[in-house]
């Protein structure tokens, strides 16, 4: 098997106006790096993670790294419920099929 050169990023950016700031706008992103492809899956776990970070803090990243250590280890084949963050995400489908 050839080992993988790359990885995946996702991204939840926010913006929210702040007038003590030369450009009127505080901008903050949160970056979500995995070495798999999962797009659907990982793209709504930085949005709900993003959320909840920009507004509890840090704690919420020590917190989602506990539960995502908790998760099996992805195979094609799976599908199922997965919880995150006090949210069930649901997967229909073989993670195997997911770009």
């Amino acid at each position: 098997p050839t080992e993988q050169q790359f990885d995946f990023g996702y991204v939840f950016f926010r913006q929210v106006p702040d007038q003590s700031i030369a450009r009127g706008y505080l901008q903050k992103s949160l970056v979500l790096l995995s070495p798999y492809g999962f797009s659907t899956l990982l793209t709504k776990v930085v949005e709900i993670l993003g959320l909840q970070f920009f507004q509890r803090g840090d704690v919420v990243l020590h917190e989602a790294m506990e539960q995502l250590s908790k998760w099996p280890k992805p195979v094609p084949g799976f599908s199922g419920e997965l919880h995150f963050c006090g949210e069930s995400l649901w997967l229909p489908g073989p993670l195997g099929a997911q770009h």
